[in-house]
């Protein structure tokens, strides 16, 4: 996983979704991507996702294609991801990012 400040809404990868057997709901609305591009967005419920410590359970996420994504970060020799924190998490926990520490701090 990785943490997008630009991004509206987590998501998860629609393959790790489907590997993990997610119930999946294609949404009405697309979900944007770089420039002007639109893909399909599915809307599924993750039961336990882990941000470091931090659990939150039942949480309802996006499912997209994030194919381009990581063949992105392969070819800059960095891992795959699995989806992304994006800013409704940050904004409902009060995140602080420390870039210096390199640390994410949420808030109940």
């Amino acid at each position: 996983w990785i943490i997008d400040t630009g991004a509206n809404y987590t998501c998860i990868d629609l393959q790790s979704a489907e590997n993990k057997v997610l119930p999946l709901t294609l949404s009405d609305e697309l979900a944007s991507g770089v420039g002007n591009s639109t893909i399909a967005r599915y809307e599924t419920t993750i039961e336990r996702l882990y941000i470091g410590d931090f659990l939150l359970e039942a949480r309802p996420v996006a499912a997209i294609d994030l194919t381009h994504v990581n063949e992105i970060l392969l070819l800059q020799g960095t891992n795959s991801i699995d989806g992304v924190i994006g800013n409704d998490i940050l904004r409902q926990f009060n995140a602080i990012i420390n870039y210096a520490e390199q640390t994410l701090t949420l808030f109940v």
